[in-house]
């Protein structure tokens, strides 16, 4: 299974606790944060000016560009689900998003619009 089709089940898999407002806080994470923590969970470390929030390879609010690419998915696209977690969509709803735009060559302006 690739790390893409890992992402979307870790996303419904109901193991990961939802937050908004960056990658980590505590053991909440946003549908980003759970990317970075099935790719390589050893990855996290403390922020040190962002109370209880962790830094992923030294990243706050998006994954690196190492872990975008390897998904491809652009960093206009990172931000919009960025947002559509912050805006309040579920993890399952963010995974059907997911599922759709990767099986329809997805990312363009038309498909990433914020509902």
């Amino acid at each position: 299974m690739n790390l893409r089709q890992r992402w979307i089940e870790a996303l419904r898999s109901g193991k990961y606790r939802q937050m908004k407002g960056g990658l980590r806080k505590g053991a909440s994470f946003c549908c980003l944060g759970v990317l970075c923590d099935i790719r390589d969970p050893t990855g996290w470390e403390a922020h040190p000016h962002a109370y209880d929030k962790s830094r992923y390879l030294g990243t706050l609010f998006l994954p690196p560009t190492e872990v975008r690419l390897e998904v491809a998915i652009s960093y206009g696209y990172a931000n919009l689900l960025a947002q559509l977690n912050d805006n309040g969509k579920s993890f399952a709803e963010i995974a059907d998003k997911l599922e759709e735009d990767f099986a329809s060559g997805g990312q363009s302006d038309e498909r990433t619009r914020i509902p």
